[in-house]
């Protein structure tokens, strides 16, 4: 998988005669595998005006940053640590990040690894999973990853139900992959929101062993204002009925202004 990403990456570093600077990321994620240990992940929620915490199955209750190695001035929430759920959220499956209620106030910036993987059940399994309202900002300087194992359910980086996210930046890695036939991978899946600006300076990559993938995959209803890839979107499929996307959008979903550099 990964030798597949770097020939991609050097295809795409030919074609525009410049160098993306990605082995240092994929190289990350590896290492940050190897040494994975217990789950810590996140679930934050704006609870009546009030940021809140949890880094377990129970709703977030507490006010104070749960990890220390992380920097959280009130709105503003840097991760410099590993975020890895695995089977983790009996509604959504599993994440590494879960994000929910009003957060147009908030910027979250990703310095580390985040991952969300399924393996024992149906559902799905999200890096980042945005319920259903709204964000200012999330930018990634590391990766975020979904990967779903088990034979029913997708797999995305970025996971967002509906709600706005104002502005999404990768200068990283995000990728989404699946194992169950016929279903979906995608790095960015946004399932009926908006997302007003989204920059790519890295790699967003779907991979799927026999269905659907995309790098980024706007759904029904869903809208994307200003798309400027710069880096690498690339969806891979395998199987006789595998198909693959680097940009998908359904027939009633928009995108304003594309650019691709």
């Amino acid at each position: 998988m990964i030798e597949k990403m770097m020939k991609a990456v050097k295809r795409g570093n030919k074609k525009r005669s410049r160098n993306i600077t990605i082995g240092a990321v994929v190289g990350f994620l590896l290492s940050c595998t190897a040494v994975m240990g217990a789950d810590e992940y996140l679930w934050i929620k704006n609870d009546s005006g009030t940021i809140k915490f949890s880094t377990d199955m129970n709703p977030p209750a507490g006010t104070v940053n749960p990890y220390s190695e992380n920097n959280w001035d009130g709105s503003i929430y840097i991760n410099n640590i590993i975020l890895s759920g695995r089977d983790n959220n009996a509604g959504a499956g599993a994440y590494g990040l879960q994000l929910e209620g009003d957060l147009r106030g908030f910027e979250f910036i990703n310095n580390s690894s985040i991952t969300g993987t399924l393996t024992g059940r149906s559902g799905g399994s999200y890096g980042i999973y945005n319920d259903s309202d709204s964000i200012r900002s999330l930018t990634n300087n590391g990766s975020i990853i979904g990967t779903n194992t088990g034979m029913n359910g997708g797999g995305s980086g970025i996971y967002s139900n509906s709600g706005t996210i104002e502005s999404l930046i990768n200068n990283g890695l995000i990728s989404g992959t699946t194992a169950g036939n016929g279903e979906r991978g995608s790095g960015i899946f946004n399932y009926s929101g908006t997302i007003t600006t989204l920059t790519n300076n890295g790699i967003i990559i779907g991979t799927s062993s026999d269905g659907k993938s995309y790098g980024i995959y706007s759904g029904s209803n869903a809208a994307i204002g200003v798309l400027t890839n710069i880096g690498l979107t690339t969806g891979t499929a395998a199987g006789s009925s595998g198909k693959g996307y680097g940009i998908y959008t359904s027939s009633d979903s928009t995108i304003t202004s594309l650019v691709n550099r």
